[in-house]
This record gives structure tokens, sequence and C-alpha cells, in this order.
């Protein structure tokens, strides 16, 4: 089968190595949140239902041609925001 899942009363882990379809996807059952790897994208999606907390020791750096926050284009200037 090109599908596996792992689940505990918690989490859910699935991996599809579906045709076109290819993922990983690590779910908190409780919650909704989740976090997918998609490899047919190419893209990284974290959800979460309530908040979402970055934390970090050193720098955090968003790096991108374009950033969107709360559907708000980020213009690309060199002043600090």
């Amino acid at each position: 089968p090109d599908n596996r899942v792992l689940a505990t009363e918690t989490f859910r882990v699935e991996l599809d190595e579906s045709d076109r379809a290819r993922k990983l996807k690590l779910t908190n059952r409780r919650t909704g949140d989740h976090l997918v790897l998609d490899a047919e994208t190419n893209t990284v999606t974290l959800q979460a239902t309530t908040a979402l907390t970055l934390r970090a020791v050193g720098a955090v750096v968003i790096d991108a041609p374009h950033v969107t926050i709360a559907g708000r284009v980020v213009r690309p200037i060199q002043d600090p925001i």
C-alpha cells in the first residue's frame, strides 16, 4: 500500500506515497493542529487552531520574495518595521 498511518490517543502520523498526493501529516487529534510536508507542491504547512508560538534563543528570519501577514502583503523595503 502507498499509505501508512500510526495513531495514538493524541497523535496521528500519516505517510502518503500515492501518485500525485505524496505527503507526511502529523496531527494532534484533540485540537486539529497539524503539520504537513507536501512533496507534490514542495510546501510545508503548519496550522494551529488557537495560537502559534515561534520561540528562538537566536534570530528568527523570514526570507522569501513575497510575505503576506493576515492577507496583507509586506512591502520589501530596507527600513525597519
